[in-house]
């Protein structure tokens, strides 16, 4: 079994490295891979990663991909009320 891989799906480059540098920081033995957009992830095995990263409105806009993933993604928002929808959405 090869190391557990992680995406980072959001368009803000510096908010990817940031959570890539802590993430791997805090479990050096993962494989965290960024990606700038929903459609670069789906060119990239989406199915091979443990958990997903992922920007609120990347999530808003592929509802049906995540509501499959629902355990294994977290929101990144700077902005609480976005959140809060997400979470409705998929409650």
């Amino acid at each position: 079994m090869g190391k557990p891989c992680v995406a980072i799906v959001d368009s803000n480059t510096f908010a990817c490295i940031g959570l890539k540098d802590m993430l791997q920081n805090v479990m050096p033995i993962m494989d965290v891979d960024t990606f700038r957009s929903f459609a670069e992830l789906e060119a990239n095995r989406p199915e091979h990663y443990f958990h997903y990263f992922v920007n609120v409105n990347v999530v808003l806009e592929h509802k049906a991909f995540f509501v499959r993933k629902r355990p294994l993604y977290c929101l990144i928002s700077l902005s609480l009320p976005y959140c809060r929808k997400a979470f409705t959405i998929y409650a």
